[in-house]
């Protein structure tokens, strides 16, 4: 979604619809929603820096909610002749086409949009050509039920509205349907963020998530929505709200491709294995809890080289830790082993200190975790690269990266740091490949067949140019 221009519309907070306020809206990509007030309202600035929700309706008449939106600056020019007011409010949040309050509502129904997702379900695959969704039919749809809900990935259609025309293409949507009705919040951490997140690694490329859809069961919402957004709903839905969530993208977002030909997983490879691998995606997701943070922030940011190995390694370790973890020694024998060590020093601050560096000594260092994870990727995929000498490569970017100093070990520069990032990215995806349970032959068919003829897969620094 582009920049939209500045639409006019009318304000006030939620549940003090007598004052109201003039002004212009506009929502996009990197600044969310950016509203400025020409008047004053009541309670707008009860707190320092965040004031209620407020409930707008631009000049068609549609409903608007911004979300406790941040004051970011006020102006004021009292005189004698003139009272003049403007406050410029920014939210991460918009929602379109009704009045709402975001702490209370409650969702079980979503609709989402995201780049990636045609051709993941719908790559064909030359090895197992698979049914997720061949066509784009008006009637291809894919229903995959899971704990707690499901998700059904639907043919759809996408409008985009140019200077002067309109043009439409096929594309694919997913619904999401909970068992239990869920706060907004939630709703985004259970649902839409495991989504999006399987989208960007499956896709092995930058994405967007373009929508959200709220789907609000109102039996007395049909006669209080505005016909611009009912325009279009079927009888089946006729009393469901469809609430439009413009999303905000992330400010440090990679380019998005131009199109997404080497995919890691697309769907239709997977074959009938499809349902159970994105209900086990599930399970990862939210079993890895904050590490799944650093794994998105690697994949789908515009970090340096460093800051992406740096992200990518600390993921690597944690992932390790949650799925691999194998302490060297025993919870039992480690406690009995520190108190015995602190009871021979005698001053307290030096036995403070030590307390503090064994606190976490019968766990596996960082090094023995990577040369586990590499080990378990050479075997797989049978890539010569994947080697002792990525371990100390990694170990000492690692180090270099976090402790900053004369005296620490160099990392890899150059082009050996691009191919050390790429390797530690498929260490990675293959990892959790074989950790969603598909066997060693399908993940390295997997991964071949997305790399193929590409680094670092295909190391060209050992090809004689000569």
């Amino acid at each position: 979604m582009n920049a939209q221009a500045w639409e006019w519309s009318e304000w006030w907070v939620a549940g003090v619809p007598d004052a109201r306020a003039t002004g212009e809206l506009r929502f996009d990509e990197v600044d969310g929603a950016t509203l400025v007030l020409y008047q004053g309202l009541q309670n707008v600035f009860a707190t320092r820096w965040r004031s209620p929700t407020l409930h707008g309706e631009n000049f068609a008449g549609v409903p608007l909610t911004l979300p406790h939106p941040i004051i970011l600056r006020a102006e004021h020019n009292i005189g004698p002749a003139v009272d003049r007011t403007r406050t410029r409010l920014r939210s991460g949040m918009l929602l379109r086409g009704y009045h709402a309050d975001p702490d209370s509502m409650l969702i079980d129904r979503a609709i989402v949009q995201m780049t990636g997702l045609r051709e993941l379900c719908t790559h064909p695959y030359p090895s197992d050509p698979g049914t997720f969704l061949y066509t784009l039919g008006s009637d291809a749809t894919r229903r995959i039920d899971m704990d707690g809900g499901s998700l059904t990935f639907r043919s759809s259609v996408e409008r985009e509205q140019r200077q002067f025309t309109e043009s439409s293409e096929r594309d694919v949507d997913v619904l999401i349907e909970t068992n239990e009705p869920m706060l907004l919040d939630t709703f985004h951490t259970q649902w839409i963020d495991p989504l999006e997140a399987l989208i960007l690694f499956a896709a092995r490329a930058p994405i967007r998530l373009k929508g959200i859809t709220l789907l609000l069961n109102d039996p007395g919402a049909a006669d209080a929505i505005h016909p611009a957004i009912r325009h279009g709903t079927s009888r089946e839905i006729w009393n469901e709200t469809h609430v439009e969530l413009p999303q905000e993208a992330a400010s440090l977002a990679r380019k998005l491709p131009a199109k997404y030909d080497r995919p890691l997983v697309p769907f239709n490879a997977l074959g009938n294995n499809a349902n159970d691998f994105l209900a086990r995606w599930w399970k990862l997701y939210h079993e890895l809890g904050s590490a799944a943070g650093f794994l998105t922030s690697a994949l789908g940011s515009e970090l340096f080289l460093e800051n992406r190995l740096l992200n990518e390694t600390t993921f690597l370790e944690g992932y390790h830790r949650i799925k691999h973890d194998s302490p060297v020694i025993s919870a039992e024998d480690h406690t009995h082993n520190v108190t015995k060590m602190l009871e021979a020093i005698e001053d307290d601050e030096q036995r403070n200190h030590y307390a503090l560096k064994l606190q976490h000594a019968e766990e596996q260092n960082a090094r023995t975790r990577f040369r586990a994870m590499v080990r378990r990727a050479r075997d797989t995929l049978d890539v010569s690269a994947l080697d002792k000498k990525l371990v100390e490569q990694l170990m000492n970017a690692r180090i270099a990266n976090t402790h900053l100093g004369p005296d620490v070990p160099t990392g890899p520069q150059g082009v050996d740091l691009v191919y050390a990032v790429a390797l530690l990215q498929v260490v990675i995806e293959t990892n959790i490949l074989l950790d969603l349970r598909l066997d060693k032959e399908k993940v390295a068919d997997l991964v071949h067949v997305s790399y193929r003829h590409q680094m670092p897969i295909h190391d060209f620094r050992t090809e004689d140019r000569s």
